[in-house]
């Protein structure tokens, strides 16, 4: 319940479309890039256009957050998400050392998470 009190509804939302535009962004790239389709194709055109989108909701975020909190969020978050599209869409295998990853990603953004409740 204390983590409830401490969570910024315009952070948590700028930071979900940061998410979903870096998630849509790199699917798209992917997609392209992995299919062999040409560089103005309809999906490099969408991956920019998310990139775009992207960067709006980097800007607003900054405004009010310290640049390590978001992009510790945003990093591990994306990466842990990334994987999971990889593995369950684009069936890329996941090895052990990338489940290590996994397991420091997490442990980091619990990290910061008691570091943005607790303050220290």
């Amino acid at each position: 319940m204390q983590l409830l009190k401490h969570i910024n509804m315009r952070f948590l939302l700028l930071f979900i479309a940061l998410i979903f535009f870096d998630m849509m962004a790199e699917s798209n790239l992917y997609k392209a890039g992995s299919t062999g389709k040409k560089l103005l194709s309809a999906g490099v055109i969408m991956g920019i256009i998310f990139q775009i989108c992207m960067a709006v909701s980097y800007f607003f975020l900054a405004k009010k957050s310290p640049m390590l909190v978001i992009n510790t969020f945003w990093h591990m978050t994306i990466f842990t998400v990334m994987t999971l599209v990889g593995v369950f869409v684009f069936k890329n295998k996941i090895t052990p050392v990338r489940m290590l990853g996994l397991f420091f990603a997490f442990a980091a953004l619990g990290c910061m998470v008691i570091s943005n409740i607790y303050g220290v």
